[in-house]
């Protein structure tokens, strides 16, 4: 089973991904900016060419990591944010059993944006920019939407394993 998990800056995405493995057996974490941060200096976030080849570069590799752990039986948790372009190359000759897209409220994301250390601030325009892309893009329309502005970790992640029953 695959399960991809992305959502803006503060929707939940780590948390709520670490609870739900381990509530099943043979399961396998992958968190996006681990891999992201493969490249130890110099990962470009925007979208110059280098940029973007960076980002593919990283979907590349995140499509080989769930398959190989998938061709080993294992049930893969993939958590992150990606640009679409990424997303795609993950999900290359690669089906997701479930999709989902945490999406709280903007308020809740500003908030929990500036409750973070001041190394991963993003800013509340930021912030906004990054939630609304995950509202207009036609890409997403297809991910189970969950609105995480509320609910405990646990109880959020208690609303996603039920999808996979």
């Amino acid at each position: 089973m695959f399960i991809a998990i992305t959502g803006p800056t503060g929707s939940g995405k780590s948390s709520v991904a670490y609870e739900i493995t381990q509530n099943l057996d043979r399961a396998v974490l992958i968190d996006v900016d681990t891999v992201k941060h493969f490249i130890m200096r110099g990962f470009i976030y925007d979208k110059t060419s280098e940029g973007l080849e960076q980002w593919l570069l990283l979907g590349d590799n995140l499509n080989f990591l769930v398959k190989t752990y998938l061709e080993k039986g294992y049930i893969v948790l993939l958590e992150g944010f990606l640009p679409i372009d990424a997303w795609k190359r993950v999900f290359d000759n690669l089906q997701p059993n479930h999709k989902f897209l945490l999406l709280p409220e903007n308020n809740v994301v500003i908030d929990r944006d500036i409750s973070r250390g001041k190394e991963k601030v993003m800013g509340s325009d930021s912030v906004l920019k990054h939630h609304d892309m995950f509202t207009t893009e036609q890409f997403f329309n297809d991910f189970t939407n969950i609105d995480s502005s509320n609910g405990t970790v646990k109880e959020t992640a208690s609303i996603l394993l039920s999808y996979l029953k």
